[in-house]
């Protein structure tokens, strides 16, 4: 495998390592992502539509994430965040 192939899906597996370690201590459901460059939250506990909660996070928090109907009908009550981003933030759960 290429230096910068390994290099770069190191990088994923440290930052979703990192993220579902996150919700874990914070006892929020996630599901661990094998190849996908997204960790899915199940965000049902609130009560709210996945689709209502990601809008208010961007226009609230500035944070943006994925409705889990994105994904399909077993995730609506889910939201996608996304693992793409090299870490600027300081893992603050």
């Amino acid at each position: 495998m290429y230096g910068f192939v390994e290099e770069m899906r190191q990088s994923y597996k440290q930052r979703r390592n990192r993220a579902f370690d996150l919700f874990v201590q914070a006892n929020v459901k996630a599901f661990k992502p094998d190849g996908a460059f997204y960790i899915l939250v199940d965000m049902s506990e609130l009560g709210r539509p996945a689709d209502e909660l990601a809008m208010d996070l961007l226009k609230e928090e500035k944070v943006a994430v994925a409705p889990g109907t994105t994904f399909g009908e077993l995730t609506r009550k889910m939201v996608g965040i996304s693992l793409r981003q090299k870490s600027r933030c300081s893992w603050k759960g």
